[in-house]
C-alpha cells in the first residue's frame, strides 16, 4: 500500500497464534507482544508518536483442554471448537448450549469438515509413519542378508543375485546396497 519511502502509509499488522500443545503454566491463557520505545541514550524529551512504531502486535492463545474451567470465554470456545477429543457432534452441541451459537447447517457442515481435514492429517500422518517405518525395516532387512551372505563366503555377484531376486531390487539399487556394506 506504499512505495518508495512513503513510511506513514504503513498499516498495522496483528499475528494470531493459537496454541493446542501448550506447557501446563501457560494453558488458558493469552499473551500480547508488542513493539514499545525505550530511550536508552541520548538527550531527546521529545517521543516518537507511537503510530510511528506501534506497527505490529502478536497475539498468542494458549489453549487448555476443553473441560478446564476458564476465565476467558473465547478461549473457551477455542478449547472447544479445536480439541482433538470431541467428536463434531459434541463441538455442535457445546457452541449451542454453553456459548447460545444457533447451530445453522452451514455451521455444522463446517465443524464437520474442520473435524474431518484434522482426522484426515492425523491418518496422513500416521501412513507416512508406517511408510518409513517399512522401508526402514526392508533396508535393514537387506542389510542383513548381506552380512550373512558374505560370512557364509558368498561371493559379490551371488550375493547381488540373491538380493535382486529375494527384495525385487533392480541391479543398480542391490549394487548400492553392496557398496554401502563394504
Amino acid at each position: 500500500e506504499f512505495t518508495h519511502g512513503q513510511y506513514d502509509k504503513i498499516k498495522k499488522v496483528y499475528s494470531i497464534w493459537i496454541c493446542s500443545e501448550v506447557p501446563e503454566n501457560r494453558k488458558n491463557s493469552i499473551f500480547r507482544y508488542r513493539i514499545a520505545e525505550d530511550v536508552f541514550a541520548g538527550q531527546t524529551k521529545e517521543r516518537e508518536l507511537k503510530k510511528h512504531y506501534d506497527v505490529m502486535t502478536a497475539l498468542i492463545l494458549c489453549l487448555g483442554k476443553p473441560k478446564d474451567k476458564k476465565e476467558n470465554m473465547a478461549l473457551e470456545l477455542l478449547s472447544s471448537l479445536l480439541s482433538e477429543e470431541l467428536s463434531a457432534e459434541e463441538k455442535l452441541r457445546i457452541l449451542n448450549e454453553e456459548f447460545q451459537i444457533p447451530i445453522t447447517q452451514q455451521l455444522d457442515e463446517e465443524v464437520s469438515l474442520m473435524c474431518n481435514l484434522s482426522q484426515g492429517i492425523e491418518n496422513r500422518g500416521i501412513q507416512k509413519g508406517m511408510e518409513k517405518g517399512i522401508e526402514k525395516g526392508i533396508e535393514k532387512g537387506i542389510r542383513g542378508a548381506i552380512d550373512i551372505c558374505r560370512k557364509l563366503n558368498l561371493p559379490e555377484e551371488e550375493i547381488l543375485r540373491q538380493i535382486m531376486q529375494q527384495y525385487e531390487l533392480s541391479e543398480d539399487t542391490a549394487r548400492e546396497y553392496l557398496q554401502k556394506e563394504e
